[in-house]
């Protein structure tokens, strides 16, 4: 029995030591993981359209995603793509921006680039940039947006710069 307690104390220490000293090296993230816990409105079904310059053509990509916020976190991934784009992305929350990278989930994939979105001042939909890499050496680089509902990514397409 006693071997258990120590056992369960040097647990219980080592999970409050990390804790204290995380918020000692990143208390400035604290307010943001509340901020992004809080708001229940990005979660769920969502549609994203995204475009890439290589095409040049004004064509969209349209993505039914799903979002959830878990510490500090947006984690978007693809239920169904129009384009056969399977891809996942983590982003962290720095108000009122969301930063970080995007991946292939397709197996054996190695597509991996960044994105950063804003959320609009009422949390009604997100509209940012993205980059990463295409079959030949360059880069490619995008626009995108994410909403509750297509007909509202309809409208923002249409004065796009002025949502970010």
């Amino acid at each position: 029995m006693d071997t258990w307690m120590n056992v369960l104390i040097s647990l219980g220490s080592a999970l409050l030591g990390a804790l204290f000293s995380w918020l000692i090296l990143e208390p400035y993230r604290l307010p943001n993981w509340i901020d992004l816990y809080s708001r229940s409105n990005l979660r769920g079904r969502w549609c994203c359209a995204w475009q890439s310059d290589i095409k040049n053509s004004g064509h969209w990509t349209y993505d039914t995603v799903t979002l959830r916020n878990r510490l500090g976190k947006l984690r978007i991934e693809v239920l169904e793509s129009s384009d056969n784009y399977n891809w996942a992305a983590t982003l962290r929350f720095e108000k009122p921006y969301f930063r970080g990278f995007w991946d292939s989930r397709r197996p054996s994939a190695i597509a991996r680039g960044t994105m950063m979105v804003k959320l609009s001042a009422q949390g009604e939909f997100l509209a940012g940039h993205w980059i990463g890499p295409t079959n030949d050496p360059r880069l490619m680089t995008g626009r995108m947006i994410i909403a509750s509902t297509r007909s509202k990514i309809e409208q923002l397409k249409l004065d796009f710069a002025k949502y970010i």
